[in-house]
């Protein structure tokens, strides 16, 4: 994910064609964008190394999952931020759509005004730590 625009706040997601995440989010029109913990690597990893097709992720992975308030899908427990998104915008980009959406509400975990390590794939099994800086103050959760 990464952020394509400020006002509006939206962020852009590339999901691959054949994913049954991309066939959920254009019948839908609305997602959640979770920006995981450090801790959560595993799980992370779980689910994104299968689909929810065929496995049922939140009993399988040891992720939590809770209501959104604006959107329907959920959102990860004890992630550093989950933003709620309604779609704006696709784009084919080849092997993959490049989704735009609109963050309705923001939801920022206790202590990110700090700083925490959260992680970002890089492909294979490889995650990078990263430094987390918390939004803006117009969002909250």
């Amino acid at each position: 994910m990464t952020q394509v625009s400020s006002e509006p706040l939206r962020f852009a997601v590339a999901i691959h064609k054949r994913g049954y995440s991309h066939g959920l989010l254009l019948e839908r029109g609305e997602f959640v964008l979770a920006y995981p913990h450090k801790a959560q690597a595993e799980a992370v990893m779980f689910c994104g190394t299968r689909s929810g097709r065929k496995v049922n992720k939140e009993a399988e992975s040891g992720l939590n999952f809770t209501p959104a308030s604006e959107v329907a899908p959920p959102l990860v427990e004890g992630c550093l931020t989950n933003l709620e998104c309604r779609l704006v915008s696709h784009h084919d980009v080849g092997d993959h759509f490049l989704f735009v959406g609109e963050v309705v509400v923001a939801h920022v975990s206790e202590g990110s005004s700090e700083g925490l390590e959260g992680i970002y794939y890089q492909g294979g099994a490889l995650y990078e730590l990263c430094a987390v800086e918390p939004l803006g103050p117009r969002f909250g959760s």
